[in-house]
């Protein structure tokens, strides 16, 4: 059980971190005159941000699954119901993570082929990074509830 809390917590340390510090230069480069080297260097670090993001939510997303039924069945077997911070944990990160590994790889793709017209427009980036934000903030709620246990 110390393995999977371990890659779940280095999961969300990478995931969150990676989602904050991509977000911030996608907006700090949409800022820039529209170029077509502007727009490459958007798209490469749409793609490059696959190689982080996405694996980490993958990690995250299969160690809580795994400690969830590893936890449960000893909750079961004591007769215990299930607290509701840890009920929220499981519905909130699961929606985090799904919210973040389907929608936000929509909208990057959305806007990965929006970068690559003539007159590209940023306005799919721009919704992707508002995603991204918001699955961060979410997570951090959920992050929260976990570690402070208020209910």
């Amino acid at each position: 059980m110390s393995l999977a809390l371990f890659l779940h917590l280095f999961g969300l340390v990478v995931w969150i971190g990676a989602s904050i510090t991509i977000g911030v230069l996608l907006l700090s480069i949409c800022k820039l005159d529209s170029s077509a080297s502007r727009n490459q260097v958007l798209t490469g670090i749409l793609k490059k941000s696959y190689m982080l993001i996405h694996p980490a939510g993958t990690v995250v997303l299969a160690s809580g699954f795994y400690m969830l039924f590893a936890g449960w069945q000893n909750l079961v077997s004591q007769g215990t119901p299930k607290p509701f911070w840890l009920t929220f944990m499981q519905h909130g990160g699961t929606l985090a993570a799904v919210l973040s590994l389907v929608v936000a790889s929509i909208l990057s793709g959305k806007a990965m082929k929006q970068l690559t017209q003539k007159d590209a427009q940023t306005g799919m980036l721009k919704a992707y990074v508002g995603v991204t934000f918001a699955t961060v903030l979410f997570s951090l709620v959920i992050l929260y509830f976990a570690a402070a246990k208020p209910f």
